[in-house]
């Protein structure tokens, strides 16, 4: 889906589809661009069972990111099962509160009128009294910091997107030229910066 011509190794993958039972996730979104003539296309197939329909979204990257290839994302619609499950920070606790809270709430007087239960019930009053002094990291996944990307990365990176997105409105042999200086402006200037902070953390 999203090319504009058939020919046999489509046919054959047409075939293969229907054979095995699968769908197709791609729309009409292009997902590849030649780096010599500037022409796109959908190459990029993605194929799923009908059972993952409901759990996922497809979607196509603005940039091409470094390559001739759009990247392509599933994401994953039950977002609460992609937090990370807390944990205790022991070291930033309150123990002498917590010590207060454990000597006022858990005592012979508490659990003198309850005869049963009474280990559950002791539980979840100790659970209770570290909710309040133990504090828990957060549950939101933490995002890796490349100590390499800086300003000028960053400056590269918007230029090759603006270059982009002018070819993709007019796609004409300058604005390809254009997108290619930018193209490979970007990936010196990322290369340069990695191959640098790599030698100074070595050193």
């Amino acid at each position: 889906m999203g090319n504009t011509q058939n020919n046999n190794k489509g046919n054959i993958l047409e075939k293969f589809i229907e054979h095995n039972e699968l769908c197709l996730w791609n729309d009409n979104t292009q997902t590849y661009i030649h780096p010599a003539t500037g022409s796109s296309s959908a190459i990029d197939l993605s194929l799923y069972s009908p059972s993952l329909f409901l759990d996922f979204e497809w979607s196509v990257h603005e940039d091409i990111c470094g390559s001739d290839h759009f990247p392509t994302f599933l994401h994953y619609k039950n977002k609460a099962a992609l937090l990370n499950m807390p944990k205790w920070s022991f070291k930033e606790a309150d123990w002498h509160n917590f010590k207060f809270k454990c000597i006022q709430e858990i005592n012979r007087n508490t659990f003198k009128t309850i005869k049963e239960n009474r280990c559950e019930l002791r539980t979840s009053v100790l659970h209770f009294i570290s909710e309040i002094t133990i504090p828990k990291s957060s549950t939101v996944p933490r995002k890796l910091h490349k100590p390499w990307w800086n300003v000028k990365c960053e400056e590269a990176l918007k230029q090759r997107k603006r270059a982009l997105n002018q070819f993709k409105r007019n796609p004409s042999h300058d604005n390809l030229t254009n997108y290619k200086f930018k193209y490979a402006r970007a990936r010196r200037v990322i290369r340069r910066n990695m191959r640098n902070s790599w030698r100074e953390y070595v050193s």
